[in-house]
């Protein structure tokens, strides 16, 4: 779940990326990130990103820390102006953005494990519309995975927490899902599954400005339950 936060959250999946992951110092390692992306998030159109992260494994774990900036990306909105007509009025702005991430993953040898994180994200428009506004948001996910034999079955918990605009936090904003998922493998490159998931998404209204009670909607999924059986075979 991305989150309802302004410009572009960060870049899970990017093309036009040039990137370098670190061989490991003894249980240190690095990955380093650098693209220009277009379409970074729904409404936003071109920016630049670039982002780090460390990773440290000891034992049975592994501590990870990471970083992205996401900088003149431009949002194009539109939305009905007091005293006007109902034709919709269209602005943009241009936005920067910081995320943080701290994780803890595990693996232990009776086949359970595990992998719980936190982000921290901050975004602020640096020109256009509402110039000097900030928003900041932030989001957690955990999963606990147990396998035995061909089986692996996995239970998982994700929160996007309420929007904040200019330090006013918007209520109802805020998204959560539970998932349960159980695999049996074929073979190394075949596996069967059944998933289950609740998926409940916030109120994606926010305000034009900081100040004023003229709001649109970005961009959210509605709610809704899934129960998914199928096969997945990679080439």
């Amino acid at each position: 779940m991305g989150g309802l936060i302004g410009g572009a959250k960060f870049q899970d999946r990017s093309s036009n990326t040039i990137r370098w992951d670190s061989p490991e110092w003894g249980g240190l390692s690095v990955d380093l990130g650098y693209g220009r992306t277009k379409a970074a998030a729904v409404g936003n159109d071109q920016g630049w990103w670039q982002g780090g992260a460390a990773h440290y494994k000891v034992g049975p774990f592994l501590v990870s820390g990471a970083y992205e900036l996401n900088r003149n990306t431009k949002e194009t909105l539109s939305y009905e102006k007091p005293g006007t007509t109902d034709k919709k009025v269209s602005d943009s702005r241009i936005w920067d953005n910081n995320t943080y991430l701290a994780s803890l993953q595990g693996w232990f040898d009776n086949g359970i494990s595990f992998f719980t994180q936190y982000r921290w994200q901050d975004a602020s428009v640096t020109s256009g519309i509402d110039t000097g506004r900030k928003e900041k948001q932030n989001a957690l996910s955990s999963a606990i995975m147990y396998d035995i034999a061909d089986w692996q079955f996995k239970l998982g918990y994700a929160k996007n927490e309420e929007l904040h605009v200019n330090g006013k936090k918007l209520a109802g904003t805020d998204d959560d899902v539970i998932s349960f998922q159980a695999m049996y493998y074929v073979d190394p490159t075949a596996v069967l599954y059944f998933r289950a998931r609740d998926v409940r998404m916030g109120d994606n209204k926010v305000p034009v400005r900081g100040g004023q009670d003229v709001a649109y909607r970005r961009w959210k999924s509605d709610s809704f339950n899934e129960v998914s059986v199928g096969v997945e075979y990679v080439f």
